[in-house]
């Protein structure tokens, strides 16, 4: 009984919030083209779009005081996990889900500015490492503090139980959205291989 109660306590949250949902796509709460309310599935990914924005705008403005974008930071993020051995355009490539093309504009950038440096690989020359520099690491940190302090602020009122269900969910959703996007899934592929 526990169970249908919570699937209709469910039910109805997911109602109330495409409702919600709604109303913030038009001011009277109609919508033009399409006049039965979204699905749950739809309402759910549009308030992630909708999340994303918003999350992205804030991580830019704390990167951009630092004089990063946040995608900068993130490659920061991963060349200072591969330690003193540093990480591969590929290896970045696939960590960050973007195409090689811009991985490189990015660690140009980062190089010029010496926060990372770039060296050859012991096994083979062809392939350059990213290496994070001392200043790059300091700089990281930095921003990292600041990104985790937003992080405590913004999860505030969503308790630790729920934050621990959240995540492999979200996670799970990314997994099926790798799968659906074409590059993304080309770079999981050849990961693997």
């Amino acid at each position: 009984m526990q169970t249908i109660s919570n699937a209709n306590k469910i039910e109805g949250e997911a109602a109330s919030l495409s409702a919600r949902f709604m109303e913030y796509l038009t001011p009277d709460g109609e919508c033009p083209v399409r006049r039965e309310p979204p699905t749950t599935a739809h309402a759910i990914l549009c308030h992630i779009l909708l999340l994303q924005s918003v999350l992205e705008r804030t991580a830019n403005r704390i990167t951009e005081t630092h004089g990063l974008t946040f995608t900068q930071w993130m490659a920061l993020s991963c060349a200072s996990h591969g330690g003193q051995t540093g990480i591969t355009h590929s290896q970045l490539s696939r960590r960050l889900m973007l195409s090689k093309a811009p991985i490189t504009g990015v660690v140009d950038r980062l190089e010029k500015v010496k926060l990372v440096r770039r060296m050859a690989d012991r096994q083979d020359r062809r392939v350059s490492r990213i290496v994070i520099t001392d200043e790059g690491l300091r700089l990281w940190d930095a921003v990292r503090d600041e990104l985790e302090e937003h992080s405590r602020r913004l999860f505030a009122d969503l308790p630790a139980p729920e934050q621990e269900l959240l995540l492999p969910l979200l996670a799970r959703l990314l997994s099926s959205a790798i799968q659906e996007d074409p590059m993304l899934a080309a770079l999981t592929q050849e990961s693997t291989r």
